[in-house]
């Protein structure tokens, strides 16, 4: 294990230049070096990669160059998978992130630039946000867990599969910022107390998500839910959801006020249990 400081900007593959200080074509070992890009150096990836750890230095530029993840196997010293302290180049970098235990996460580049696509994959990953995070695409939970830590916001401009875990906790949640995307998943939210908005399509791909409202807002601009498999929410009754148009849902009994309002037409195809603890039609279609 090592920690492997660029000397120079190149390719991460060092095809084009001693970028590493390994020599040509020499790269850092894919689970076992922490990646440092060096201020005043800028490192792009030129295919699929891997490393333990990776962090941007401040003056430094990470470019992923859009030709593939970056596949992110571990935790550096301090206990973090990516530290952003310099610039993300580009609009087209991807990082999957399988480390196999907790680890922390600080995606928002203090030098510019964003994450476009992140994957968490591994069942054992719980991956928490270190500051306010924004993606320019997708967020992907194939397994394990992103906690967004007691109150640290998170923007997805993208589509957000959720097979693992999404906890909220107090932060404020951004979905579907880019335009018409869905919220979809076999997996759990967890909403705790967030405050959550966006995505034209919360839950309605028949996946079965379950979500646990406990206090929150959940504000979809327009679709709630699925017309042949149930998505089960469970909350207090200070849970609000609101919508356009309600699918079939499973509720846990007494909780969850729903308000369906908005533009359009609006409809409700039944619940798969439970029942309303409140509900509010509000229709000016």
């Amino acid at each position: 294990m090592a920690v492997i400081t660029s000397q120079t900007s190149g390719l991460w593959d060092a095809s084009n230049a001693d970028t590493w200080g390994l020599g040509a074509y020499t790269q850092p070992h894919a689970t076992n070096d922490d990646v440092v890009i060096d201020n005043g150096h800028t490192v792009t990836l030129n295919g699929a990669e891997s490393c333990k750890s990776l962090a941007v230095n401040t003056g430094g530029i990470f470019d992923g160059n859009g030709t593939g993840d970056l596949q992110i196997n571990g935790k550096n010293a301090a206990g973090l998978s990516v530290d952003l302290d310099g610039e993300i180049n580009g609009t087209d970098t991807d990082l999957d992130i399988r480390c196999a235990s907790a680890t922390i996460l600080d995606l928002e580049a203090n030098d510019g630039g964003a994450i476009r696509n992140l994957i968490i994959n591994d069942a054992s990953c719980v991956a928490t946000l270190e500051r306010d995070t924004t993606l320019s695409g997708d967020l992907t939970i194939t397994a394990g867990e992103i906690d967004t830590g007691a109150d640290k916001d998170l923007t997805v401009a993208g589509d957000v599969t959720i097979n693992g875990t999404l906890t909220c906790n107090n932060s404020t949640v951004i979905f579907g910022s880019g335009g018409s995307k869905q919220v979809d998943g076999s997996g759990t939210i967890n909403c705790d107390t967030a405050t959550i908005t966006g995505s034209d399509n919360f839950g309605s791909g028949g996946d079965g998500l379950t979500i646990n409202m406990d206090a929150a807002s959940l504000d979809i601009v327009d679709r709630f839910g699925d017309a042949t498999d149930v998505v089960v929410v469970s909350g207090t009754s200070a849970a609000t959801i609101a919508c356009k148009r309600f699918m079939k849902t499973a509720f846990t009994a007494g909780h969850s006020t729903v308000t369906m309002d908005g533009s359009g037409v609006q409809n409700h195809i039944g619940l798969g249990s439970g029942a309303f603890w409140n509900l509010t039609i509000n229709s000016t279609g």
